[in-house]
Order: structure tokens, then C-alpha cells, then sequence
């Protein structure tokens, strides 16, 4: 399988979706796409953008999920989301997280350097983003409905089923829909691929978990303190990896997350029997991120402490990768997104 560099990545996304439109062969073209996160509205709006293909979206949640902290968009998504018509939203709701400092909890920082330099003018002038997943999906439905693009909720995928010029799909309530063609842009656990294009394929634990919060920032922090919080910082320990950056505008709100290794529990499957340690992990989260710490004493370490103490709930999330090489279409439904080629989030783009 190639590498996509992110200099190509918007155009072979926009080729993708050209090729799975393909799929239809009369002049009313109508596509169903399964998911109503960022990739599943945002095919919908660029699809409806390139061609007249009328576009419906079932998401399996009975509203818009608030979970999964931060997203970071790397200058070529920001490309992409100023062709989808809401680049001004977004930066208007996040942080621009251009300066990266990668810090060491003995020695202090280890190097900082502008992550925008020479990457925005190889990109019309776009940089980085980072902004609160529930604020990236609110600006994009807000698109999708001025778009006159339906997204319906509450609709678990139990059933694809292909004929010679369409695919119908059945919901676990009972109804039905069919169209000319189905994009899966449900995730890693992605149903449409369960269901139809692979289903053989199973989700892989990485061994690697995240626990972290976004919490507003702390009133009252010296300036020594606030000034270290501007951009993305990066430590890495003996017991794993953390990480803190602005995800609001003017840096109102901080998100903060570790990395490390956590054992698939007892008895658990490839998803289900996390339970416990998800308590245990949630539970425990402000001594084990103190433990992190140790014994360190820097103006760094004094600052992740006091987030640590201004952190009230966190959520727990055991990483999931889908192996390289598998089916990504079959018929008339195409895979998109994680659905597709799942990878742990800091490796790369994934």
C-alpha cells in the first residue's frame, strides 16, 4: 500500500469520493452514508459539492457524541475543510497550536521550533489547527443543514444487502433505505464493514491507551506558567507520553492527555471487558499522572501538576488499529475514514 504524503492527501480524497460516485448510472444519484462524524458529513458535503448526488446520513448514536477531546487538523485538512466552505468557523472556534515544544521532565525543554514554517506556503497559506471534536462536528452539521443534507440519528446498521443497480441497508428498527451507493465513515468498529465489505476483519488493540480532559484554563497562573501552555507541548516519560495544547481561542481551554501502555484485560475481547480497568483507570488518574511526574521539580513539571489538580473528569480510551492491506470497498460500498485504514493517532496522520 502507498504512503499518501500530505501534500497529495486532499486531492486523492477528493479522487476517492469521484471514484465511489461512479458507482451510479442514472442522473438522480442518491448516496447513503453511514456515520454522522467529521468524515462521515464531510464526504456528504464534498459529494454534494462535486456532483448533483443527493446525500443521506444515518449516524448509530441518538445525537451528536461530545467525546474524543481535541482534534488536531494538519495544514492539508485545513485545505480541505476551506473547499467545504467552513475554514472560517473553525478557526474561529480553535487554536492555531503552531509552536511545538517538546519537553523533558529532568532537563527542561529539549527543542521548540514553528511547526508552520515552510509547510502553510507549500499549502496556500493554511496551517494547524487544534480544536474540540464536538466543535468541528456542530460547524460541519451546521453546513450539511444549510446544505439541505438530512442526517437522521438513532440508526444502528444491522443489514446491507447488494442488488444489480443499488444497496438497500436495514436498520435495527425496522427500517430501510436504499440508494445507488454506500459510504462506511462509522469508525473503526465500522458496521458497514462488519456487515458487508469485510467482514472477517476485526479491530486490533495497539497495547497503547489514552486517558485526558479539556478543562478551562486556570485563573490566576504567573505568567511563567501561561506563557508555557501556548502552542502544543510534548513530554515523554519512563512510564509514557503526554501531552498538553490550547484547543479554544485565546487559549481558554487546555487539553491535556497521556499515552501509555495498558494490558487488554482478562477475559476481555478486541472491544468489550474494559469496564474495570476503565474505572480503574478513571479512578486513579490523578495519582497515576503524578506518578508520571515523580519526583521532577522545573517550572514544567509544577504546571502539569497544577492542571492535573484542576482536572475533576477524564476520559479513557483504549487505542484500536486495524492492520494494513484489507478491503476498503466491495460492490457499491466504499469504506472511508477509520472505517478503512485505522491507525493509532500519533503515528503520522493517522
Amino acid at each position: 500500500m502507498r504512503k499518501v504524503s500530505p501534500r497529495h492527501a486532499d486531492a486523492d480524497a477528493d479522487a476517492g469520493l469521484a471514484k465511489a460516485a461512479s458507482c451510479g448510472t442514472n442522473d438522480n444519484v442518491k448516496a447513503i452514508i453511514i456515520g454522522g462524524g467529521p468524515a462521515g458529513i464531510s464526504a456528504a458535503l464534498r459529494l454534494q459539492q462535486m456532483t448533483d448526488i443527493s446525500v443521506t446520513v444515518y449516524e448509530l448514536y441518538p445525537e451528536p457524541r461530545t467525546i474524543g477531546g481535541a482534534v488536531a487538523t494538519a495544514p492539508n485538512g485545513m485545505r480541505l475543510f476551506h473547499r467545504l466552505g467552513v475554514h472560517e468557523q473553525l478557526v474561529s472556534r480553535g487554536s492555531s497550536c503552531a509552536q511545538i515544544t517538546l519537553r523533558s521532565l529532568r532537563s527542561g525543554v529539549l527543542t521548540s521550533y514553528d511547526s508552520t514554517a515552510g509547510v502553510s506556503e507549500r499549502n496556500g497559506g493554511f496551517g494547524p489547527l487544534r480544536i474540540k471534536r464536538i466543535e468541528l462536528v456542530k460547524v460541519l452539521l451546521a453546513a450539511a443543514d444549510k446544505a439541505g443534507i438530512p442526517v437522521h440519528y438513532g440508526k444502528r446498521l444491522v443489514k446491507v444487502q447488494e442488488s444489480a443497480d443499488s444497496v438497500t441497508v436495514t436498520f435495527e428498527d425496522g427500517s430501510t433505505d436504499e440508494a445507488d451507493m454506500v459510504l462506511g465513515c462509522d469508525g473503526i468498529h465500522s458496521a458497514v464493514r462488519k456487515q458487508y465489505v469485510d467482514p472477517e476483519q476485526e479491530p486490533e488493540y495497539s497495547g497503547l491507551s489514552g486517558i485526558g480532559a479539556i478543562i478551562p484554563r486556570p485563573k490566576g497562573l504567573p505568567e511563567s506558567m501561561a506563557s508555557q501552555l501556548r502552542g502544543i507541548n510534548g513530554t515523554l516519560t519512563t512510564a509514557g507520553a503526554l501531552g498538553v495544547v490550547c484547543c479554544a481561542p485565546d487559549g481558554e481551554e487546555i487539553f491535556w492527555g497521556m499515552s501509555k501502555e495498558v494490558a487488554l484485560p482478562p477475559g476481555g475481547d478486541t472491544r468489550d471487558g474494559w469496564e474495570v480497568t476503565r474505572a480503574d483507570q478513571v479512578t486513579d488518574f490523578r495519582t497515576n499522572a503524578l506518578r508520571m511526574l515523580g519526583g521532577a521539580e522545573n517550572p514544567w513539571a509544577d504546571t502539569v501538576r497544577v492542571l492535573v489538580a484542576e482536572t475533576h473528569s477524564v476520559g479513557f480510551y483504549p487505542v484500536y488499529k486495524l492492520p494494513p492491506g484489507q478491503r476498503w470497498h466491495r460492490g457499491r460500498c466504499v469504506l472511508v475514514g477509520d472505517a478503512a485504514h485505522a491507525m493509532q493517532p500519533h503515528a503520522g496522520q493517522g
